[in-house]
């Protein structure tokens, strides 16, 4: 990686660090590159079973249910390449029904 890389993911790291909300940014290809303490605490999950894994296959598949499918999919192939407060509801196998919002862009 090289010097201005390694600073631009330093300072994203900084912000990620900051924020109150769980929060967890993804590759194009879907695979989490960084996500924060909170959003480790609020889905019980490590950042082993988290960090540079595929979306639906995190924590043993716990995000891998149709209505995320189904968003993040279209945003890539058909969409705009952006979603914005989308709403969702799921029963997490860890943490029980948990209700978020879903804000995405791609790069």
């Amino acid at each position: 990686m090289d010097m201005q890389a390694e600073e631009q993911r330093d300072s994203s790291d900084a912000i990620l660090g900051m924020m109150r909300d769980p929060v967890m940014v993804l590759s194009d290809n879907l695979r989490v590159q960084m996500a924060n303490r909170p959003f480790f605490e609020t889905f019980q999950v490590s950042a082993e079973e988290t960090l540079d894994r595929r979306l639906f296959s995190v924590a043993g598949g716990q995000w891998n249910f149709p209505e995320a499918h189904r968003l993040l999919e279209f945003m890539l192939r058909e969409g705009s390449g952006q979603l914005h407060d989308m709403h969702l509801e799921h029963d997490f196998e860890r943490v029980g029904r948990k209700a978020f919002q879903i804000d995405a862009c791609r790069q």
